[in-house]
C-alpha cells in the first residue's frame, strides 16, 4: 500500500511539474522524506540556470550523495559561464560519484586528467556504471584517444543492439577509422538530420 500511495504522488507531482502548478515545499520535503530527489532532477530541468544553481545551492545538502542533481547544477553554472572552481569541486566529489561514468565524462569536459584504458576495464568489468547515453558518449571519448579495440568493445557490448542515432555515429566512427567508408556513409546518412552540425557528418 506504501509503494502504491509512493507512486500516486510521484505521478502527481510529475503532472504537476510539467504544467506549473507544483508546490516546491511540498516536492521538496516529499523527495527528502523518501532520500531520492529524482522529481526535484525533473523539476530543474524545466528551470532556468540562475534558479537551479540557486536551489541546489540552498537545498543539495540534503542529497548529498545524488549525482544527477549535482549534474543538474554543475551544468547550469556551465551554461552560465561559472567555471570558475568546477573542476576542484568536481575532485572533491570523486569519492562519492567515481564510480558513475557520468562523473568522469563530466570531468574530462571540464578539462580534468583521466585515465581511460582503467576507466574502460572498470567499466568493462561492472566496476563502475553509468547511464546509457554516458556510456556511449565515454565510447566517443575512447576512440578519440585511440582505444579503438575498447571502443569496438563497448560498441558490441553496449549499443550495437540499439536503435538510437548516437549509437549510430558511434559505429560509423568505428568503421570510418577501419577503413570502411562505403559502411560509415551508410551510418551517417542516417543520422544525417540529427547531427547536421557533426564534423563526421560533414566531412
Amino acid at each position: 500500500l506504501h509503494f502504491v500511495k509512493k507512486s500516486m504522488q510521484r505521478s502527481r507531482f510529475f503532472a504537476q511539474i510539467l504544467d506549473g502548478t507544483v508546490n516546491e515545499h511540498e516536492l521538496l520535503g516529499f523527495c527528502i522524506s523518501h532520500a531520492d530527489p529524482s522529481e526535484l532532477v525533473f523539476y530543474c530541468s524545466k528551470k532556468d540556470d540562475e534558479f537551479v544553481i540557486a536551489f541546489y545551492e540552498q537545498n543539495g545538502r540534503f542529497f548529498a550523495d545524488n549525482y544527477f542533481l549535482f549534474e543538474e547544477y554543475i551544468l547550469a553554472r556551465m551554461r552560465m559561464q561559472q567555471v570558475e572552481g568546477l573542476r576542484t569541486l568536481l575532485e572533491e566529489h570523486a569519492t562519492i560519484f567515481g564510480k558513475l561514468i557520468d562523473y568522469w565524462n563530466l570531468y574530462y569536459h571540464l578539462g580534468g586528467e583521466i585515465d581511460f584504458k582503467n576507466l574502460w576495464d572498470q567499466l568493462d568489468a561492472g566496476k563502475i556504471e553509468g547511464t546509457f547515453y554516458a556510456v556511449i558518449k565515454f565510447g566517443h571519448y575512447l576512440l578519440n584517444q585511440g582505444y579503438l579495440s575498447e571502443t569496438e568493445q563497448l560498441y558490441n557490448k553496449w549499443g550495437k543492439d540499439v536503435d538510437d542515432d548516437s549509437c549510430k555515429m558511434l559505429c560509423a566512427r568505428i568503421m570510418l577509422v577501419r577503413g570502411k567508408q562505403i559502411e560509415a556513409l551508410e551510418q551517417f546518412k542516417e543520422i544525417a538530420t540529427g547531427y547536421q552540425s557533426s564534423e563526421f557528418v560533414i566531412g
